[in-house]
């Protein structure tokens, strides 16, 4: 389903480049309706420590789950990535190509193993875990997620359709009562538009709220977004995509090792583009937790 079902189409090609390039591998097809995580965590037990997820930030967040999942080896595992997803934002980060055919030489030994952290979330209310490779939201930014992927489920493709989401969701979100906790500190409470949780710096196809975010410095990058009239948030949507947003007077830029969001109502929170619970939610830095594989320059 990634990157408009592209991955289906170019699979073929792909394998054979991974096979001309020497790669030894087995596939496994994620299929619609069907999460990766178990068949990683199976593998790992299997003795599988390297990992190519071929898809989008979705299909990496589910690879990510299968390998946080599985029974300590005492050994380091790594993921590679062939992106061919809609946003593939968390490559944006390492300029990984989006080429598959240089993502495969950097598999097949062109690149750079490096450690990165993971965000561990804590879905309070229901105890369920999930795992953060890229960036977490809490409110608008999850709504957006909501919208975009009630589209994908219609049939709807393609980079617009974050632009379209985001601009549905301005006109629909209504802002939520929220309490942040930066390292069991209280750093906000009041009225907030939206949130986000940064290992990375891009999200929603490209959007900066996180810019200066480092992946392997143990430490989350905070961005959050208090209410702010509709009048002057029409004139602020530029600030997402040229990273000046840290500098608005409406914004509380935070660095931590862990972040806990309360709303009310409660929120949707959305990790790497999917949407998979809801406040209150515990976020944990996992400190070069995974080893991916990128450029070397």
């Amino acid at each position: 389903m990634a990157g408009s079902s592209k991955a289906a189409f170019l699979w073929k090609e792909i394998a054979e480049t991974l096979y001309a390039s020497g790669v030894k591998y087995e596939s496994y097809i994620i299929r619609k309706n069907v999460y990766a995580a178990g068949q990683v965590c199976e593998a790992v037990k299997n003795g599988f420590r390297r990992f190519v997820a071929v898809g989008g930030d979705g299909t990496i967040n589910q690879v990510l789950a299968g390998l946080r999942m599985s029974p300590p080896t005492g050994e380091r595992l790594t993921m590679a990535v062939i992106p061919i997803g809609s946003g593939n934002d968390w490559i944006k980060l390492y300029g990984i190509p989006k080429d598959y055919r240089e993502a495969v030489r950097l598999i097949a030994g062109d690149g750079l193993s490096r450690g990165q952290d993971i965000g561990n979330a804590l879905f309070v209310s229901s105890g369920k875990r999930s795992y953060m490779m890229n960036i977490a939201g809490v409110g608008l930014d999850a709504y957006v997620c909501d919208v975009v992927n009630k589209m994908k489920s219609e049939g709807k493709r393609g980079k617009r359709i974050y632009v379209e989401g985001l601009a549905r969701a301005f006109f629909s979100y209504k802002c939520r009562k929220a309490k942040v906790f930066c390292d069991g500190e209280p750093v906000y409470q009041g009225k907030m538009l939206s949130l986000s949780i940064g290992n990375g710096r891009y999200t929603g196809g490209g959007m900066l709220q996180t810019p200066d975010a480092i992946p392997d410095d143990g430490l989350f990058d905070v961005c959050i977004i208090k209410h702010i009239p509709f009048g002057k948030l029409i004139f602020k949507v530029k600030k997402l995509f040229d990273g000046t947003l840290p500098s608005d007077p409406y914004v509380i830029m935070k660095r931590c090792r862990s972040v806990r969001v309360e709303a009310e109502p409660e929120s949707l929170v959305e990790i790497d583009g999917e949407v998979l619970g809801s406040t209150p939610v515990l976020f944990e830095n996992e400190h070069l937790a995974i080893d991916v594989i990128v450029p070397r320059r």
